[in-house]
């Protein structure tokens, strides 16, 4: 690390920084030993969990999620199963007058 020269911008900007960065706010993996945010899920060297994020969303939510996008994405599905039809036979020449 590069000495930073006293009462400098340079240095007030570090002595705020590593204010920010006190030791409470880091505390041992049970694991590793990697030193962890306390607000951390999950350590990133040795992947344990730290603690169990709480559920985002429950079964009657999870179930409307999946009826709003099956009302979304069936018809967008058959338009263009219909359109793609329609030019596979455009090209096949289908669409053409009769001789």
């Amino acid at each position: 690390m590069v000495p930073v020269p006293a009462r400098t911008e340079a240095w007030s900007e570090a002595s705020t920084m590593c204010n920010d960065m006190s030791s409470n706010t880091l505390v041992p993996c049970p694991d590793c030993g990697h030193l962890l945010a306390t607000q951390a899920e999950t350590c990133p060297r040795c992947a344990r969990p730290l603690r169990t994020p709480s559920p985002r969303e429950g079964l009657l939510l999870r179930t409307m999620n999946h009826a709003v996008s099956a009302v979304f994405w069936i018809p967008v599905f058959l338009l263009l199963v219909l359109l793609g039809t329609g030019a596979i036979a455009y090209l096949l020449g289908y669409f053409s007058p009769p001789p």
